[in-house]
């Protein structure tokens, strides 16, 4: 596909997609170099999987960018145990089940398409099927494309949406998942599509009235991949509509996979059973910066007051070296706490605290493969 200069995204007129109706502009970017990359052999989805999900409640998805921690130690989870079902829908065809809503997607070579959706009162199918994945996919790569829809909505509609999409691999970073669970070296993946739509209504006396008023809407996906794992461990899906002050949110759901839950499915999955053991090798050994031993933390105390933040721990070793990050609910970094050298016996560290708001906040302890997660309030 030709390579082009990115542009800022545009609401394209009608006539322009009828004009383009066959094609689609692509944009795809590679950074070199990055730790690991999203694939078509250990991410690709699979029919015949089965998942569950927990639902949770996130105020917002968090920042995008390299180095980030998405620290959501402290969100609420609702074991709603809701599956997630992958279907065979035809030669290379996917069907992703949630909830009574099916969206479908064709693997072409190395490039996921997402060709329409299907629930109980509407059915679309793709004219032009947008781009939903290139493999494969590394931190900074993005791509765009054009897509047009068609099918019923009801039985008396005619359905037409047409629109851009985005997917942009924006994040590389640390997962902090509720109860403390941690991830390193996460990619987190952002799909967008812009969507405008039209509705043809037939009347009984066979008549149609044509709604071109329908406003236009943006559905953004936000998805938490890890090396080991073919499904993302945390979906964020958010709906906005236009309104004359601009987007506004209309719906925002979370959901967590554990990854206990991804190895809940029809066959197994040994490209990434096999990962998850070479990583599981490889961090079983402290890097060289950290000395030749993983010191163990333990009674972990943190406190905030008169503006400086206290951490105290005991270790039980000398030779090591541990890093803080400290974040808010969202996922929002603050502070730049230095690293501390571990000495055995009782380590006290303090930081100056006076730039953070009120509220709660989350401190990410990384000593070699070890990680901690602690909460405290910041009054």
């Amino acid at each position: 596909m030709p390579i082009i200069k990115k542009q800022p995204m545009k609401t394209v007129p009608l006539i322009r997609i009828l004009l383009i109706f066959a094609a689609i502009t692509v944009y795809f970017s590679h950074i070199y170099g990055e730790t690991w990359q999203i694939d078509k052999q250990h991410q690709l989805p699979r029919p015949g999987d089965k998942i569950e999900t927990d639902r949770a409640f996130l105020s917002s998805p968090g920042e995008a960018g390299k180095n980030v921690i998405w620290n959501f130690s402290g969100v609420n989870l609702e074991s709603a145990s809701e599956n997630i079902r992958f279907l065979l829908r035809g030669l290379n065809c996917i069907g992703v089940k949630h909830r009574g809503h099916c969206n479908d997607y064709r693997v072409t070579g190395d490039t996921l398409l997402y060709t329409g959706y299907e629930n109980r009162t509407v059915k679309m199918m793709d004219s032009i099927p947008a781009i939903k994945m290139i493999y494969p996919m590394a931190y900074g790569d993005s791509c765009r494309s054009v897509f047009v829809l068609r099918g019923k909505h009801s039985v008396n509609l005619d359905a037409y949406s047409y629109g851009t999409a985005e997917v942009c691999a924006d994040g590389l970073g640390t997962l902090v998942l509720p109860g403390g669970d941690s991830i390193s070296d996460v990619i987190r993946v952002c799909s967008e599509l812009r969507v405008h739509g039209s509705l043809s209504l037939k009347t009984a006396g066979n008549s149609v009235v044509d709604r071109s008023d329908v406003p236009a809407s943006v559905m953004r996906q936000y998805e938490w991949y890890a090396q080991g794992y073919r499904y993302p461990l945390l979906t964020v899906n958010e709906e906005w509509q236009e309104a004359e002050q601009g987007l506004t949110l209309s719906k925002r759901e979370s959901f967590i996979i554990s990854r206990f839950n991804q190895e809940y499915s029809v066959k197994a999955d040994p490209a990434n059973e096999d990962q998850r053991e070479l990583i599981a090798k490889n961090t079983a050994r402290p890097e060289t910066d950290y000395g030749s031993n993983t010191p163990s933390i333990h009674d972990v105390k943190v406190s905030a007051s008169n503006g400086k933040l206290a951490i105290v721990f005991e270790s039980g070793a000398d030779n090591g070296i541990v890093e803080f990050a400290v974040s808010d609910s969202s996922g929002i970094s603050y502070l730049n706490i230095p690293r501390h050298r571990i000495t055995e016996g009782e380590n006290q560290i303090e930081a100056d605290c006076t730039q953070l708001p009120p509220g709660e906040y989350a401190l990410l302890l990384v000593c070699g493969s070890e990680r901690y997660s602690y909460t405290f309030t910041c009054r």
